[in-house]
Parts: C-alpha cells; sequence; structure tokens
C-alpha cells in the first residue's frame, strides 16, 4: 500500500491549503496560508484539481468576455465618433496583447495600469497558450481560498479575454463596413461599384493583422521566452 499523501482534493478546494502554483496575497506578520505541491496529492486529486482549475477558468473568461462585450456596446451605441472609438478600442486591446514585456502600460481612457509583471505574463500566456497550444491552469485558485486578490481579474483570465475580445472587434468591424458599404450602395442608387470589405477596414484593423502574421512568423522561427512549464 503506497503513502498517504498530505493532502487531498477537499483541502485544496475548501481553501484549507494553495497550490505553490499559484499567487497569493497576505499581510506580512499574519500566519502564512499552508503551501502544497502537486506531489502532495494522490494522482486522482491531482487530475481532479487540474479539471476543476480549468472548469474555473472557462467560467471566468465567459464571464468577463460577456462583461467586455456588453461594456462596448453600451458605448459604441451612445459614441458620436463611432469610428473613432472602435478603433482606440482595438488599438487599447491590441497593445495589451502585443506590447514586450519591459515595462508598464498606462491607459489613460481606460483609467487602469499594467504593472511590468502582469504585461509579461498576459504576453506567456499568449506565447505559450494561445500560440504553443500548452493547455495548463495552475494558477487558478479555488474560490474558497480567502488569501487571493479576488478584485484582480488573473492576468491569464485577462489575457485570454482580450485575445478573444480583439477577435470579436475586428469581425465588429468588419460588419461596420459591410453595412455601411451596402448603405453608400443603395444610396448611390448603384452608380458607384461596390468596394470590398477588406479595402473599407480602418488602417489600425489592418495593422493588426499584420501584427498577428508577423507575430505567428516570429513565434514559429524561434521564440525565446524561457518555458517553465515544458
Amino acid at each position: 500500500m503506497g503513502n498517504k499523501k498530505r493532502f487531498n482534493y477537499s483541502d485544496w478546494w475548501t481553501g484549507k491549503v494553495y497550490l505553490e502554483t499559484c499567487p497569493i496575497l497576505y499581510l506580512k506578520g499574519k500566519d502564512k496560508p499552508l503551501r502544497s505541491s502537486w506531489v502532495d496529492y494522490d494522482p486522482r486529486d491531482q487530475i481532479k484539481i487540474r479539471s476543476k482549475q480549468k472548469k474555473l477558468f472557462e467560467i471566468q473568461c465567459a464571464e468577463h468576455l460577456n462583461e467586455f462585450k456588453k461594456s462596448f456596446e453600451l458605448q459604441f451605441k451612445n459614441s458620436s465618433e463611432k469610428t473613432y472609438y472602435l478603433n482606440s478600442e482595438i488599438m487599447d486591446i491590441s497593445m495589451i496583447i502585443s506590447n514586450k514585456p519591459k515595462r508598464k502600460i498606462v491607459f489613460i481612457n481606460r483609467d487602469f495600469t499594467l504593472e511590468h509583471g502582469a504585461v509579461e505574463n498576459i504576453k506567456n500566456y499568449i506565447s505559450r497558450q494561445i500560440i504553443r497550444g500548452k493547455r495548463y491552469f495552475e494558477f487558478m485558485h479555488s474560490p474558497n481560498f480567502p488569501f487571493q486578490n479576488f478584485a484582480k481579474i488573473p492576468d491569464e483570465v485577462y489575457a485570454h479575454v482580450c485575445w478573444e475580445y480583439l477577435n470579436w472587434l475586428k469581425n465588429f468591424a468588419k460588419q461596420e463596413n459591410l453595412a455601411l458599404a451596402k448603405k453608400e450602395n443603395r444610396s448611390e442608387f448603384g452608380l458607384r461599384s461596390q468596394q470590398s470589405v477588406d479595402e473599407r477596414i480602418p488602417v489600425p484593423v489592418i495593422a493588426l493583422m499584420c501584427f498577428y502574421k508577423g507575430l505567428h512568423i516570429e513565434r514559429t522561427n524561434g521564440d525565446k521566452i524561457a518555458n517553465k512549464y515544458g
């Protein structure tokens, strides 16, 4: 009979312990929360924890992406400069996911700052998980663990949401340009030939498409970012 492990799934789920792969938040001088590593769990509990972490990640991503979309649609509806607002939103989000991890990013219009550590985490997530397909969710706490920053979206969740949101914005821009093209053609009684949708895509969107292609080429030619997880 094998040795009994220190912890089990219930210990992790109830917040009794946390995994060392997750960031924590506590006051110095106070009792530290109980840390654990994967070797402290039975293989069956490891599988159960990883499965729950993946589910928690997917739930958070879906919730925040929906919030991003609703916020944009409301502001776009009320905006007097719709094209400018759409382009500005695309450029802000593209900066978040494409900025090299050398400095923090300050978004005056969005009223928040991404510190250097968050920028690096976002870049690493996009490089390892979205582009290379190395899926892991070891950064997710149990929602019952008290020593975590509940007011902050995990960097990896934020990265995934921004990536999905940017793709959604690109499609939104195409649909807007298509609608504009149809409207213009109707107003001109067919005297003007219809431009292709790609020709009507705002310049920032075209630049972003080029960025995606360049990012893919850069990664396939050899990304030098250290990959701790294999």
